[in-house]
This record gives C-alpha cells, structure tokens and sequence, in this order.
C-alpha cells in the first residue's frame, strides 16, 4: 500500500508541476471578473479537480492496466486513490485558506475576509464528496455514469462556491451552527464515514470489473 500511495503522490506532483503560478492566478482572476465568491473557495475547487484529472491522464496513457499488471491489487489502487483524494484536500485546504489571509492583506476589497475554519472544512468536505461519488461512478459504473453525476455534482457544488459576502453573511444570520467548529468536526466525521462507504463499493464492483 506503501508504494501505491507513493505513485499516486507522484502521479499529483506530476499534475501540478508547471501549474503552481495558475493554480492561484485563475482563482483570482475568477474574483477580479465575477466580484463574489473567495480565493479559498476557487482554490480548493481546482485542487480537487486536478487531483481526480489523474483519471484522465491514465485513461489516456492506458496506464491503470500497467499498474494493474504489477503485484498491486485492485482493492490497493482504489484505496490509493481515494487516500491520495483525502491528502490533496487537507493540504488544499491548508494552502487555499493561508493564500486567502495573504489575498485579503493586499487586496482586501475583493476577498471575503471572514472565512472561519469551520467554513473552509465543510467546503473541502462536500468537496472531497463529491469527488468520491465521481470515482465510485467511474471505476464501478463506466465513463459515461461518472461524466453525467460529476456534471451535476459540479453545478451544485458550484453554487456554493461563488457565494459572495452577502449571502455569505445570510447564511451566518439565519443558519450560525453551520459555522461552529463542533458543527464542522461532524461533518468532517460525517465525510469520513461516506467515502467509506463509497470506498467499499467502488472495490467491490471495480474487482470484478473485466478489462
């Protein structure tokens, strides 16, 4: 399992090099030209995408069946996958909320600049959702599946993501357990035990699946 986290590690590193400067230039970009949403929210959207593009990039190079062909069970490089999805996240998250804090000392009229924890855990948990759900459809349903859930799954997630501050301040009023750091430990079990969950189907159907 050890070497299987290390390759998918690599695979993301991979993903990521030649893109640092993007991955925080478009998040910003999307501020300056819609004037809603946060930099940590944007961020940690486009952290999760490219970390489930991996998929693409072994379609493509036909990889998975390279992999699959070496002493490295299905079971392994389906947990390693959706493992891989939980680290990228977290340091996601970590990044998107400091890069949000720098943002926000330099150009504070565009970034929402109250943004608790509480609020960037439960964004980087529907998140790391709604990726499973894409994986499970993938490597159990087929393509097609997976394309048609993650397309509206993405238009969901979406909607939240560009809350401006407004809105942002709305919710606070009229829903302010949402941003308690109990509420958001919940959650964050509550996602835990989902990709789980998700986990488990995903490895029973893809051991089965025929190639």
């Amino acid at each position: 399992m050890k070497n299987v986290l290390k390759r998918e590690l690599i695979l993301q590193v991979i993903n990521y090099k030649g893109y640092n400067m993007i991955t925080f230039l478009i998040p910003l970009l999307l501020l300056l030209f819609l004037g809603k949403g946060d930099f940590f929210s944007y961020f940690i959207g486009m952290v999760v995408m490219t970390t489930i593009a991996t998929i693409m990039w072994e379609e493509k190079q036909k990889s998975y069946l390279i992999n699959l062909s070496c002493p490295i069970s299905r079971r392994e490089y389906v947990n390693g996958k959706f493992i891989t999805l939980i680290i990228m996240s977290f340091i996601g998250m970590i990044v998107g909320a400091l890069g949000n804090k720098l943002i926000t000392l330099i150009l504070p009229s565009i970034v929402n600049n109250d943004i608790p924890i509480s609020y960037e855990m439960i964004i980087t948990c529907i998140l790391i959702v709604v990726a499973a759900i894409y994986y499970t459809c993938y490597y159990s349903g087929g393509k097609k599946l997976s394309y048609i859930v993650y397309g509206i799954n993405f238009l969901a997630v979406m909607q939240i993501i560009v809350l401006s501050q407004a809105e942002l301040n709305t919710i606070k009023k009229y829903i302010p357990w949402l941003f308690k750091n109990d509420i958001a430990l919940m959650i964050l079990g509550i996602m835990f035990i989902l990709v789980f969950i998700l986990n488990r189907i995903t490895v029973h159907f893809y051991e089965k699946k025929s190639f």
